[in-house]
């Protein structure tokens, strides 16, 4: 089984290397989408129903990656929630922490940080499958 998982971020290359750089399948996901911002990830959802997992950058115009989880949130979509982002501010981890993010990445990311936290979490999604 795969969990699905959508990629949102603003720079081109990011997203191209996210998509690429990491073997998504053999880590137990299948990419179903990819967003530019938070607007285009809210309308891929809307229109294609719900990932399990949201992979976004945090700061992208339009609709930043907190502002995103905020508002899926508030339209009852639970899904998983990790923070990518180049600013260490503390500001930004507690409110993804308080939005109920699972993880949050700081860029540069390293690839078996990145490896890590994504097993870590498929392990937490197996584990909730198991419950239900």
């Amino acid at each position: 089984m795969y969990y699905k998982l959508l990629i949102v971020d603003d720079e081109k290359t990011i997203l191209e290397g996210l998509k690429t750089v990491v073997d998504w399948n053999e880590l137990g996901y299948e990419i179903i989408g990819e967003a530019g911002n938070g607007v285009e990830a809210l309308s891929f959802i809307h229109n294609n129903g719900c990932p399990d997992v949201v992979l976004a950058d945090i700061r992208m115009p339009l609709m930043d990656g907190l502002e995103l989880m905020k508002c899926a949130r508030e339209e009852g979509y639970n899904f998983h929630f990790i923070i990518l982002s180049g600013y260490d501010h503390f500001e930004y981890v507690q409110k993804a922490i308080e939005l109920g993010a699972d993880n949050y990445i700081l860029k540069p990311t390293k690839l078996d940080e990145l490896i890590s936290k994504f097993k870590a979490l498929k392990d937490k999604m197996d584990e909730e499958q198991k419950k239900i």
